[in-house]
């Protein structure tokens, strides 16, 4: 039992120190000052201002009031594109519902 909790224990202490390491290094840099600018510097102006449908009246009137007037947004930007479109379904399986499935032949009309 002994020999093999050893490794164990060691290795425990190894993981722990290295990320104490890390965090240390991280907080000496000032990495975990400013989350809030961290937050936002993914963003480009235009995605704060992009009117989001589950926002509340309340929520976009504040987010107006920050970031500006509210710009629409673009076809398919929350998912309301068809995939076949997109492309994101392969070309082999796009078809509608009306048309037949790609492995049954056309019928010519008559």
């Amino acid at each position: 039992m002994i020999p093999s909790s050893i490794p164990i224990i060691l290795m425990t202490a190894l993981f722990t120190a290295g990320a104490a390491f890390v965090l240390a290094w991280v907080w000496r840099r000032g990495f975990l000052r400013d989350f809030d600018a961290q937050s936002r510097s993914i963003f480009d102006e235009r995605d704060f201002r992009v009117v989001r449908p589950w926002e509340g009246p309340v929520d976009q009137l504040e987010r107006e009031m920050r970031f500006g007037t509210p710009v629409a947004p673009r076809p398919g930007e929350w998912g309301d594109a068809d995939p076949a479109c997109t492309g994101a379904v392969p070309p082999s399986s796009r078809h509608h519902d009306d048309a037949p499935a790609p492995s049954t032949p056309r019928r010519r009309p008559a």
